[in-house]
């Protein structure tokens, strides 16, 4: 999560949740998100779950943008019929 803070991207770390906690991340989630600048609420208030839904969906579309620019990069066939 710090190397995500640090490079101003949302926390891929949203996109685990725990099952225990009723689909919120474990309370670690919170704490790190706290340490990095990015949460200063109650956890188990109303400000959690409108943290970690704000920070889920920002994950999510940044790292499906992530996954469709990679789709779109030419693929070299690294071993080619040839044998060279």
């Amino acid at each position: 999560m710090e190397e995500d803070a640090a490079a101003a991207r949302p926390l891929i770390a949203a996109l685990v949740v725990s099952k225990a906690r009723g689909g919120l991340p474990a309370s670690g989630f919170f704490d790190c998100a706290r340490r990095v600048g990015r949460f200063d609420g109650d956890l188990s208030g109303p400000e959690g779950s409108a943290f970690y839904a704000a920070e889920f969906k920002k994950a999510v579309e940044f790292w499906r943008s992530a996954i469709e620019v990679v789709d779109r990069v030419p693929k070299f066939d690294s071993h080619p019929e040839d044998g060279n």
